[in-house]
Parts: structure tokens; sequence; C-alpha cells
């Protein structure tokens, strides 16, 4: 710091006395900001990678609230995930508070500190039943109000729900809860993938139920599934990922709202997931489309399979170009990715194979057949 302020001082020696004055004030500011920036300072953009526990999960060299533990550490630790996701969910929507007084905040910046957090966060007996959930929730009195728009499994309050389970787990669990999980990904073809997993339970796998148009009660049972797969999440044990496929008979081109139901394993109450309810318009094959590409498409393609051998596969033709985008999302007849891509566009390898003409008018066809 020393040497940083004599680098401001030799720069004033140098300038001459009419102008010294005027300039001063500006030379020391930045000297101050410089001095600073080596100092320790720290704006929130720059905790969320240092508040990482109190080091004992690895060497990291983070000099922030609790040292830099999480960043060398496991990357599966409770206290790694609170430094990569949770503190980063802090800031992206606590900082109009919790930010540096100077660009106003008011609130202070001990929700970077993983130290401070975690007692916070320890203090009750469920995910969704802490101190630090229910000052989020508004439930102790908060400034900043409900940040999570009165759903725990809106973010940021998601993200500690799953850092409750990490920190619980990694202390020997609990003997009753409630399943978390979440729908990551609904795919054009219909099939839901997402996780679940009980922390009083953790290595069996939770069974999900799924319901059209309204929840368990009133809505209807399409399905259930288990989430045995090993897909995210990490650092509990066991396998926790679902894959589930929508029946053709709800992928109908209207709308639709998948509810999630998910029974405890350990006693706890059911729970629903979060992504839960998912709004979704999906469309499934027609008759009178798949007897046309079979009959006539098929024998008009013959050109694009020198290099295309999957183009005879119906399935990877509709899917996979022909509903892209979809028709919700300004997807036509002379707009999806099969007609484009035979028009030349979309970089496509083989160039113009259409002309203006055939493939092309066989594909407008097939659509117009399978989005009527």
């Amino acid at each position: 710091m020393r040497g940083r302020l004599g680098l401001g001082i030799a720069l004033i020696r140098g300038v001459p006395t009419h102008t010294k004055y005027s300039q001063v004030t500006a030379i020391l500011a930045i000297c101050v900001l410089v001095a600073l920036s080596g100092c320790g300072f720290r704006f929130p953009s720059q905790l969320g990678s240092a508040a990482g526990g109190n080091g004992s999960t690895g060497s990291g060299s983070g000099n922030g609230s609790g040292g830099g533990g999480a960043i060398g550490g496991d990357p599966n630790s409770p206290s790694s995930y609170f430094a990569n996701t949770v503190a980063l969910s802090f800031q992206a929507q606590c900082t109009s508070c919790h930010n540096d007084p100077r660009f106003g905040g008011s609130g202070g910046l001990t929700i970077y500190s993983y130290d401070k957090m975690v007692a916070q966060l320890l203090n009750g007996s469920s995910p969704d039943t802490n101190s630090l959930m229910s000052r989020m929730r508004n439930q102790i009195a908060h400034t900043g109000g409900d940040v999570c728009s009165g759903s725990s499994n809106n973010s940021p309050c998601f993200e500690v729900k799953i850092w409750w389970a990490k920190e619980v787990a990694s202390r020997g669990g609990v003997t009753s809860s409630s399943p978390i999980g979440q729908i990551t990904l609904m795919t054009n073809r219909g099939q839901v993938l997402g996780w679940a997993v009980d922390i009083g339970a953790q290595t069996s796998p939770v069974v999900i139920n799924f319901y059209i148009d309204g929840p368990k009660g009133t809505g209807t049972l399409i399905g259930s599934t288990t989430a045995n797969l090993a897909t995210p999440p990490s650092g509990f044990s066991g396998n926790h990922g679902f894959n589930f496929q929508i029946p053709a008979a709800y992928r109908n081109g209207t709308n639709h709202t998948l509810f999630t139901d998910a029974p405890s394993l350990s006693g706890g109450t059911a729970s629903v997931l979060s992504k839960s309810p998912y709004n979704y318009l999906l469309y499934s094959p027609t008759t009178a489309g798949t007897n046309y590409f079979n009959n006539t498409v098929k024998n008009g393609i013959g050109s694009c399979l020198t290099c295309h051998s999957t183009f005879n596969d119906y399935e990877s033709m509709y899917y996979d170009h022909l509903s892209l985008p979809a028709k919700n999302q300004g997807g036509s007849a002379t707009n999806n990715l099969l007609v484009i891509k035979g028009n030349g566009g979309n970089s496509h390898g083989g160039g113009n194979v259409c002309g203006g003409g055939a493939p092309c008018t066989l594909f407008q066809t097939w659509w117009a057949m399978e989005f009527p």
C-alpha cells in the first residue's frame, strides 16, 4: 500500500506548480482506490467465490469471509455449494440492500459469509423451517420482504433448500424429511427430466407422481416414475435423477399444466418439485402425417441420404427437424428446420438441395398434415 501512495506522490512532483494543486485531488483519489483494491476490499460480485467456510474443505487462497476453502476443496461439499451457487443467487437478487454502502447498500454483507449463514440455516428442523429461510420468506421481519415470491421453490430459496439438504446429509442426515427436487427440462418429445431426493432416506429412490391440469386430488394422474438415474444433483448418496415420458394423449397441440407429487420415504410430508406446475404445449405425430412420410417423403429424399443416414427415420425427421421451431414458437410450413436446411440455410453442408422445389415442397405438405 505504501508503494502505491509513493507512486502517486512521485507523479505529483513532476507536475508544474501552477497545475499541481488542480490535479492533486484526482491523483490522490486514484491512489486511494488502488490501495483499497490491495487491502482486502471486496464487492459482492467477488464474495461468492471467497465465502468458503473455515477452510476445512480445501486450501484455496480466497480471503473473504471464512477463507477460501470451498474453492480448493471438494466441489460437492456444502461449503462449495454455498460459495458457487447460494452466494451467487443472493448476489443476483439481494444486492439492492446487501451491497457496499457506497453503492446504496443498507443490509450488510454478512449474507455472503458461509459461517454466519450456516449458523442460521441449521437453526431449525427442515429446509423450509429454519432461521435463514424464515427471514428470506419474511416470516421473521425482513426489510426486503419475501425475496422468494411466495414459494420456497423459487430462487434464491430453492438454492437454500438444496444447501440445507447437503449440510444435513454431511452431518448424518435426519430421521424424517420431505423430498426436494426439480423439473430441469422438458423436451419437444415430451420427456420430463429432473431429480428428487429424500434426505431422511437418501439412499432410497423417490417415486414421483405426475398429474395433468390439476394437482393431486383434482388433476388426472398420467403416470409415475422412480428417481434412480445417475444424474444431478451431486453430493448425495445414491442416484436421484428421473426421466418421465408424457403420454401422446397429452401432447395434442393444446396447452396443459403438469403437476408433481413426491411422497416422503422417511415419514415426512409429500412435496411438490420446483418448476411445478409446469405449463407446456407439445405435439404428437398424426396418422395422416406418418402415412405421408412413409409413402411419399421417404421416396423423395434420396439425395439427402448420401450425408444423412437418419433421414429415413420418421421420429428423427419429425422431432429433430420438422417440429423445430414449434408451431407456437413461430414454426410453419416454410419456417421449420427441415425446409430451412433444404434451402441451404442454417449452414447446411449440402447447400440448397431444393432450389425452390422438391423435396422442400414435400416437407411443406408434410408439415401441414402434422400441425393442422
